[in-house]
């Protein structure tokens, strides 16, 4: 009679088998192709290896602790992999525990009750680990944008100190502002300072990754709502700009620079409002924590 349990040569082959399937897995995780493999295969070995493993937990015969070494394929995905990876390791791996399960002669209630626990605690290890790493990053990236915030400015210190025209050191604020207020590696960055005189604002100087450059143009302040604001308040503002607010000298600027956000920061001089130093973005707004980096300087000043 048989008793749905694997014979010893039954057992060998399998075993055989599983190993064969992982010493190709080894082999084809060390081809050129694998260095770059494309989107959809990002996670496709890990299918395999959960097979692997499902054979090698068979042909041991019984029940025995190997089971748990189908953690290693959800570890392995949570820890390297993309979350859409573990959304396919983890039903590749129930369906190996339903297939070992019906092997060992589970009952339904068994098998169920096994299922609904593993798969719990798959995914539990998963979200946790998925979650950590976005923190991680999250706090690797702000270190990173800090150190370069802090180096930009020590940098910017010495060239301010060691220029005395007037016109040189608010070319350089422009750039420092270019620098601070916009991500690493960001295309296409832009500031400018606007010197403001009577109901004018006078474009003195510009910094654009681009080349294109606007010093000389003079925009009424009445055309500008949110510069308006900026020297009615004295207070900085980080927004999306208004076009349908905007007058036709600046709506012409606007669409030849494209910008469409902008963090406008006041300098003051003698209790009065100098000018505004001005950082744009193009499609999108200046992000609030590097919007912080120009007030804190203006405010070391």
């Amino acid at each position: 009679m048989d008793s749905g349990v694997p014979r010893p040569s039954q057992t060998r082959y399998i075993f055989v088998v599983a190993l064969g399937i992982g010493g190709l897995l080894v082999a084809a995780h060390w081809l050129p192709a694998w260095n770059r493999p494309p989107e959809w295969a990002s996670g496709a070995l890990l299918i395999p290896a959960t097979a692997a493993i499902g054979m090698l937990i068979i042909s041991a015969g019984t029940i025995t602790g190997l089971t748990a070494l189908l953690l290693l394929p959800v570890v392995f995905s949570a820890l390297y992999g993309k979350p859409r990876e573990s959304l396919v390791v983890i039903p590749v791996v129930a369906v190996t525990l339903g297939i070992l399960g019906v092997t060992a002669h589970d009952t339904v209630t068994v098998l169920v009750r096994l299922l609904l626990f593993w798969l719990s605690l798959m995914s539990m290890i998963s979200i946790a680990t998925h979650m950590l790493r976005a923190r991680l990053a999250a706090s690797v990236a702000t270190a990173e944008e800090e150190a370069r915030q802090s180096a930009v400015i020590a940098q910017a210190m010495r060239t301010l100190t060691s220029i005395v025209d007037p016109e040189l050191v608010v070319r350089a604020a422009a750039r420092l502002a270019a620098e601070m207020s916009s991500p690493p590696n960001t295309a296409g960055r832009r500031a400018q300072y606007f010197r403001v005189v009577g109901d004018s604002a006078n474009l003195v100087a510009d910094s654009d990754d681009t080349g294109l450059s606007a010093v000389g143009e003079v925009i009424p302040i009445a055309e500008h709502p949110i510069m308006a604001a900026v020297v009615a308040t004295g207070k900085l503002l980080n927004e999306e700009i208004d076009i349908a607010a905007c007058g036709p000298q600046l709506l012409r600027l606007l669409t030849i620079f494209r910008i469409t956000h902008a963090a406008h920061v006041p300098i003051r001089l003698d209790a009065s409002i100098h000018g505004v130093l001005a950082a744009s973005g193009r499609g999108e707004a200046i992000p609030a924590a590097l919007f912080r980096a120009p007030q804190n300087a203006r405010q070391s000043r």
